[in-house]
């Protein structure tokens, strides 16, 4: 997979693609990730049509996850806590198709209004004090993973398992390690929103 970032209107937004140039209708074209103007809160979708291109619901396009950066202050350094939203998982195993027909119905507002029924919330492994970086980060135990304030690891809050690793390797060089109830797609989205958050 491959992205590339934009600036518009003030906001993040990444084209994501399997092979190339993320812009939309280009070969291979599958999503974007999207933020506020504040980039703390993104929107991962899926290729189709804005809803305000006034097509029929089927051809709009699907959102697959979101994610929620919040800021805590301690002793003059942030620690980040992680909110992700995902659809949740049906019977057969496919994901509840979440298609929001404006912006009220994206997925973050429905988190916020105690709309969860059919939402996932997974949440970062609580960060640990870095003396060495003198910041907040996620503490990974692979030997090939460095210190860093891009770290994360997300678990499931029923069983603590963790289903998300990412963590940086080189200079500009990033290792993502991915289970379910995750699709490569959502890891690689939210493991995006990180460098614009950041």
């Amino acid at each position: 997979m491959a992205a590339e970032k934009k600036q518009i209107l003030g906001s993040a937004y990444y084209g994501i693609s399997l092979e190339g140039s993320g812009d939309r209708g280009s070969k291979g074209y599958i999503g974007k990730l999207r933020s506020n103007l504040g980039a703390n809160e993104f929107n991962l979708f899926g290729e189709g049509a804005n809803p305000k291109s006034g097509l029929r619901a089927g051809q709009v396009r699907t959102q697959h996850a979101s994610i929620i950066y919040c800021s805590k202050s301690l002793l003059g350094t942030r620690r980040e806590n992680v909110d992700i939203l995902i659809p949740k998982i049906l019977e057969n195993g496919s994901y509840h198709t979440w298609r929001p027909m404006s912006e009220g119905e994206y997925m973050i507002p429905c988190f916020k209004r105690a709309y969860n029924n059919d939402l996932i919330c997974l949440r970062n492994k609580p960060s640990e004090w870095d003396q060495s970086l003198q910041a907040y980060v996620s503490t990974i135990k692979n030997p090939l993973i460095k210190a860093s304030v891009k770290n994360l690891q997300i678990v499931n809050p029923h069983n603590d398992k963790l289903v998300l690793e990412f963590g940086r390797i080189g200079s500009e060089s990033f290792l993502l390690e991915v289970a379910h109830p995750f699709s490569v797609f959502q890891a690689f989205g939210i493991c995006l929103s990180i460098f614009s958050f950041l």
